[in-house]
Formats: structure tokens, C-alpha cells, sequence
């Protein structure tokens, strides 16, 4: 059994009504290894005149200085764990606060009870105590002064303090307490209670002198409780020392004091305002339901009368179904008459969070998507900024989504510093917690203007970035969110990952059949215009061809008409490739099929004094394709490639280590390059910024490069030049990686 438990029960049969005389209800505990020993200790507080018992010692000051004890002491340990983990100085002095305050509140107990209490193979005797615990109460106002001051960063709150302390400490070790002990435990009360009131009133002063606001904010809480806490100590000792016998006063002190120890571990291990706002109202919320509690228990106790072991244990039972059966219930009625009521922000802002998935789920288009969620996530007012990036395959890059208002930076490369971290780690970027990742985030998020940072993944696959700005004010202390309300918000994430997988399934799947409504059409219009077009090239050769034709104006104009008509060939020519579908796959060699394509293309480069270069590697495999389909698609980018009046194009075909069934070609030029408000409609039918041009060129590359289950991707940079990127499987069939999973 724990020496704890020991101690309380050592500690608790000193109380008074312990003798047969008295009706009580006994309980048995079997504790010691080397002996069976049996303490009992009476229930006297089920008697109505339990009040009445005159007595130096209290069961109540007993269970309290034990329960502090225990409390102290668990924070000290999490406190030391916490502080190995993250290589926290604070940390470890808020753990010796706490041990040291455990331990003054046992010599306490030893002193106050005058009892030996056995420790192990030890004793703790009451004349090492009455002398101990002043010498550790002498020292416990330095200790959580060192606290203090590395968790405000404040070293003047030392001073002098120190030095005093020690200086008390020695004298209280030296001087003899026998026959003046009652004249010592007054003057180093006084100065006990005196050095925390300093430290109050040190508080006080940092909370006056800081425009910092959060510093502010937690100044103010921590001088509070320590305030609180100092006057109910005091109060008690007076009580605990019978210095004022005419007055009930509280015994509260230590049980206040430990409370704040643990609330201050929390208030280290989350810097977050906002959650230290809440864990106040936590606080308060368990005193009232403990109250409520322990006024059942009082009434099924006094129910149970004298001698009635019975009932005693039928109503314990009844209380204990009871407790379970209105606690949860209770507590959530609470909650939510707290939020209502003291915390109206967070209130409206949770309730909006739970209806905003269900208004998302209506959005048919991306454009529906992003005005409901960036619209929709300011209407509580708790949201002043919002910026909602998603991943542009085009450029390559995170691209800000119309209408965001948070538009410090319009787009996101790839390494940029949310990418990386999000690659490494799923989890939200919280401004204040800047401490647990690199500082390159830490200073994103200040460049961004952002307090919280959330991710879109589908899967492995990061689709884009949520950023949320809560307060124009960046030195606000309540821009920060609590943790349900993170938990609300990545879940609304995860409804928007669902949204864009539905929305891009729609998307594709319309624009499959409008690419299919288009081969139809041109197929349709080709045939139609390919027959009598035929008949004007003839007739046009025959005309050329007549003797009648001598004027050279009229020759000319004859080779305009048929210019114009071999062009007008060769756009039918496309329309009937966007429609023809695929042939059977054959054996080919990429790079002996590009040499000829080379080839073809050479009086284009002639003619636009462009140099082409190619690259190959030399373990390029064969691969099973459709060559007239692939030929098109090469030709058509390295002739494009000369027509921009690039002076040179590289091209280059290679395999990538990390996928091994595909063959990449780039097709890379030195030219003008292309705007950025153009590479996200050049694979688009129609779309078009040549004079003479048809506007199916890239399109239809898109397309045969698609039904080979390839990929065909751009990358461009106005002034340096543009690259074309083809990725073709070795067989047709082969499922490749799209190009947000393969970053």
C-alpha cells in the first residue's frame, strides 16, 4: 500500500470519536508487509453532532493536507516528465514548486497531529517535523518566485528574495524552538505569508507596467490565485494553530494551492489564452458539480442514522447509480450554460462550425465551395481573415482561390514551409504553439498573417491549405483557438476533402462528356465540310493549271485560295484526330520514334533559326503504345516550341528512380513563355492566342495523351522560357500517379 495512504490513515486515527463509547461505523484497512496491522478510524461525520466534538485535531485539515499532497506531488511528476521531453527549464522549476510544496504540506500534517508517521524503513518523528516544515515553508516563496520569474521572463521578480529566504531558512535551523516555539511559528508565518504577498504585489506591478497582452492576461490569472491562495493559507493556519478559536474559519488554503499548481502546469503546457480562459470556467464548473455531489451524499448519509450498516450500504449504492446516471448529462448542461453565457464567442463560433458542413455539402461548382466556406466561416465574427489555397497541377504551386480576403500571398511553391511540414506532419499550425516547430514555419505563419494553418489531405494526397486569421490585432491575447475548437475545425476540413473529392469526380466526369459531345461534333462537321472541300482544292489546282490563267494577280490569288484551303484541311484533319479513338497498342522505341519526329520538324526550325537538342538516356525500355498517336503529340510540342521563336529546344527523355513503369519526355524551350492567366485554359478546345490558330493543338495533345493513360503537364516562366511535360506508361492500361500525390 502506498505510504500515502499510510500516512492518512495513521494521521486520521488521532481524530476525535475513535473510542467504543461513541455509535460509528468502522472501516478496516490491511496494510504493512511484514505484519498484518489494522487501523480503524470512525465515521463520526455521519452522527448530526459531529460539530459539536471539541478537539485540537480535524479530520478535515488531515484530508486536506493529504489530498494537497497528493495533488502536488502528481504535478511534480508530470511536471519533471514534461520538462525531459521538451528540455524545459520552466517546467522543472514548476515541478520543485510542486514537490516542495508536497512535502511541507506532510511535515505539516506530522507536526500538526503530532504523530510519528513510518516511512518505508524510516520515521518521520514529530520533533524533526515541527522544525522541518518551517524551514521548507521558509524556502517555498523563493522556489515559486524562480518559477515565476522564468515563466514571465521577468528577473526582477527575484531580487532579494532569495537571499532572504535562505538567510530565514538557516536562522530556522539554528535557533531552538523549545520553549518559544509558538513566538517562532508566528514570525515565520508572517514572513511566509509576507514573501507571497510580495510576490503578489510583484504580479500586480508586471501586470500594470506590460502593454503585452497576453502577458497581461496571464499576470492577471496567476495574481489572482496567488493572492487567493495566500489569504485562505493564512486563514487556515490560524484555524490550523487555534490562534482565533470564536471564529469558524475555512481550511481551504492548501486545496486552493494545489489547484493553482496543477492549473499553472496546464497554463505552461498550453500557452493558448483562450484554453486558460476555459480551464478557469472548468475549474469552477467541477466545484459546483462537487458541491452538488457531495449534497447528495450528505443527504444518504444522514438518511442512514446510527447503526445501520444496512442502509449504509444500500444508499451508497443508490448514490453511486445516481451520480453515474445524472453526471454526464449534468456536465454537458453545464458546459454548454457556460459557453452560452460567459463565453459567447466561442459559443456562436462551435455552433456555426456544426452547421457550416451541411450548407458545404449543397456546392455543386468549386467556386459554390469557396465562397461558402470562406464566407461562411466569418459570419460569428470570431473569423476576421480566411485564405483557402488548393493545389494548381498547371503551375505546379498552391494557388489562392477567389474570395479570399487573406491575400498576403497569392500563391504557394512547393517548398515552401507549410508544404514541407505538412509532407512530414498532418497536424494544424497553431500560431502560439510556434515553440514545437521549425522557426522557417513559425515565421511563415507571422508572413502570412495567419493564427492557424489547416491542411486538406486525401490520403497521402495534400490537396491544399486553410489559413485563418482571428483578430486584426496580432497582439490580442484571445486570437488563439481552443482545442475543441481545432477539433471542430479539422473536422470541417475533413467535410471539405470530402466536397472536393465529389466535386472533382463531377468535373472530370462533365468534362469526359463534353470532350465527347466535341469529338462527335467535329467528327460530324468534318465529314460534312472534308467532301466539298476536296472538290474546291481540285477545282482550285485545275484553275491554277489553265492556260485562260496567265495574269500573274490572278495566280496569286489563285495560291492564296489554295493556302487557305490546305489550311483549312489540315483543321479538319485535327477535328478528325480529336474524335478518332485509339488504335492497338505496338512494340516501339520512344527514342528512335522522336528522331524521326526530329526529322519532320526540322523545316519548321529552319525556318524560325531554332536548334533542337536531344537528350536520351541509355537504358530507355521499349513500351507497347500507339506510335501515329504519340508522333502527333511530340510533333505538335516541338513545333510549337519553334514557332514561340525559341533559339533553342531541349529535348529530353528519362526515367525517374522512384517510378519505374513510365518514360517522361520534356520538351523545353528559351522563348517568350507563356502569362500565368493563360496556362490554366491552354488545354482548353478553342482556346487560342495565335492568329492563324484553331485552337485544338494542345487540346488534342491533352486527350491523346490521357487515352494512353499518360499525363501531359506545363510549366512556364514569362521571359525565360517554357517546359512540356509527358509522362507515357510502358503499357497502356497502367494506372500512373497524378501530379499533386507524385510532389
Amino acid at each position: 500500500m502506498p505510504d500515502l495512504l499510510r500516512v492518512a490513515l495513521i494521521l486520521l486515527d488521532t481524530c476525535p470519536g475513535g473510542g467504543a463509547e461513541r455509535p460509528r461505523v468502522g472501516i478496516y484497512f490491511a496494510i504493512g508487509l511484514e505484519k498484518h496491522l489494522m487501523f480503524s478510524w470512525s465515521l463520526d461525520f455521519l452522527n448530526p453532532d459531529f460539530d459539536q466534538l471539541n478537539s485540537h485535531i480535524s479530520a478535515v485539515i488531515v484530508l486536506s493536507g493529504v489530498m494537497a499532497c497528493i495533488i502536488s506531488a502528481t504535478t511534480g511528476l508530470m511536471s519533471y516528465r514534461t520538462a525531459l521531453q521538451k528540455q524545459s527549464n520552466v517546467l522543472f522549476w514548476l515541478g520543485n514548486f510542486a514537490w516542495t510544496y508536497a512535502l511541507w504540506n506532510i511535515l505539516f500534517l506530522s507536526s500538526y497531529a503530532r504523530r510519528d508517521i513510518p516511512f518505508a524503513s524510516t520515521t518521520l518523528t514529530v520533533e524533526f517535523a515541527r522544525r522541518a516544515h518551517l524551514v521548507v515553508g521558509a524556502l517555498l516563496p523563493f522556489v515559486c518566485a524562480k518559477f515565476f520569474s522564468l515563466f514571465f521572463n521577468q528577473k526582477k521578480l527575484l531580487r532579494r528574495l532569495g537571499f532572504f529566504c535562505t538567510l530565514a531558512a538557516l536562522l530556522l535551523v539554528l535557533i531552538p524552538l523549545d520553549p518559544n516555539y509558538g513566538l517562532v511559528l508566528i514570525l515565520s508565518g508572517m514572513f511566509i505569508f509576507g514573501c507571497f504577498l510580495t510576490i503578489a504585489s510583484r504580479l500586480y506591478a508586471l501586470y500594470i507596467r506590460t502593454d503585452d497582452l497576453k502577458l497581461k492576461t496571464r499576470s492577471f490569472f496567476v495574481l489572482v490565485g496567488v493572492f487567493v491562495c495566500t489569504l485562505f493559507s493564512a486563514l487556515g493556519q490560524i484555524r490550523a494553530e487555534n490562534l482565533i478559536n470564536t471564529l469558524p474559519l475555512p481550511y481551504l488554503g492548501n486545496i486552493f494551492s494545489a489547484v493553482l499548481i496543477y492549473f499553472t502546469y496546464q497554463m505552461v503546457l498550453n500557452p493558448r489564452l483562450r484554453e486558460v480562459r476555459e480551464l478557469m470556467l472548468r475549474g469552477i464548473r467541477v466545484i459546483l458539480l462537487a458541491i452538488l455531489l457531495s449534497m447528495i451524499f450528505i443527504s444518504l448519509l444522514y438518511w442512514v442514522g446510527e447503526n445501520n450498516a444496512e442502509l449504509f450500504i444500500f444508499n451508497t449504492f443508490f448514490a453511486s447509480f445516481f451520480i453515474l446516471s445524472i453526471l454526464e448529462p449534468l456536465r454537458r448542461k453545464m458546459d454548454s450554460f457556460f459557453l452560452k453565457h460567459f463565453i459567447v464567442d466561442r459559443y456562436e463560433f462551435e455552433e456555426l462550425l456544426k452547421r457550416l458542413p451541411r450548407k458545404l455539402r449543397s456546392s455543386r461548382s468549386l467556386e459554390e465551395l469557396a465562397i461558402g466556406l470562406v464566407n461562411g466561416i466569418r459570419e460569428s465574427g470570431r473569423i476576421y481573415q480566411t485564405a483557402l489555397y488548393l493545389w494548381d497541377a498547371t503551375n505546379r504551386e498552391y494557388r489562392l482561390i477567389p474570395p479570399s480576403n487573406l491575400t498576403f500571398k497569392n500563391a504557394l511553391p512547393l517548398d515552401h514551409p507549410f508544404i514541407e511540414h505538412f509532407h512530414k506532419s498532418r497536424s494544424s499550425l497553431l500560431l502560439e504553439q510556434d515553440q514545437d516547430f521549425p522557426s522557417n514555419v513559425g515565421e511563415a505563419l507571422r508572413d502570412l498573417h495567419s493564427h492557424l494553418v489547416l491542411p486538406f489531405f486525401k490520403q497521402d494526397e495534400l490537396l491544399g491549405l486553410w489559413a485563418l486569421r482571428s483578430s486584426f490585432r496580432s497582439t490580442n491575447p484571445y486570437t488563439s483557438f481552443s482545442n475543441e475548437e481545432v477539433d471542430l475545425l479539422e473536422h470541417v476540413s475533413l467535410e471539405v476533402v470530402v466536397i472536393l473529392e465529389q466535386l472533382q469526380h463531377f468535373e472530370a466526369q462533365e468534362r469526359k462528356d463534353r470532350l465527347a459531345a466535341l469529338g462527335e461534333m467535329s467528327a460530324a462537321l468534318a465529314h460534312e465540310i472534308r467532301n466539298p472541300l476536296g472538290a474546291i482544292q481540285g477545282a482550285s489546282q485545275l484553275l491554277r493549271s489553265s492556260p485562260t490563267v496567265k495574269d500573274s494577280e490572278d495566280q496569286e490569288c489563285i495560291r492564296i485560295l489554295q493556302k487557305e484551303l490546305d489550311r483549312m484541311q489540315r483543321t479538319v484533319d485535327q477535328y478528325l484526330n480529336f474524335a478518332r479513338k485509339t488504335e492497338e497498342p505496338v512494340t516501339i522505341s520512344l527514342p528512335k520514334l522522336l528522331e524521326g519526329v526530329i526529322q519532320d520538324v526540322k523545316t519548321k526550325a529552319q525556318k524560325t533559326k531554332t536548334q533542337i537538342h536531344l537528350e536520351t538516356e541509355s537504358s530507355i525500355p521499349e513500351m507497347k503504345t500507339d506510335p501515329l498517336k504519340v508522333e502527333q503529340v511530340l510533333f505538335n510540342l516541338i513545333q510549337n516550341a519553334c514557332e514561340a521563336f525559341s533559339k533553342n529546344v531541349w529535348i529530353k527523355i528519362f526515367r525517374k528512380e522512384t517510378v519505374v513503369d513510365q518514360i517522361w519526355v520534356e520538351v523545353k524551350d528559351d522563348g517568350p513563355g507563356i502569362p500565368a492567366k493563360y496556362l490554366s485554359t491552354i488545354f482548353t478546345p478553342l482556346f487560342t492566342t495565335k492568329k492563324a490558330g484553331s485552337g485544338l493543338g494542345l487540346p488534342i495533345c491533352k486527350k491523346i495523351i490521357d487515352s494512353l493513360g499518360g499525363e501531359l503537364s506545363v510549366e512556364s516562366t514569362v521571359g525565360e522560357g517554357t517546359i512540356f511535360r509527358v509522362a507515357l506508361p510502358l503499357e497502356i492500361g497502367k494506372i500512373m500517379p497524378t501530379a499533386s500525390s507524385a510532389n
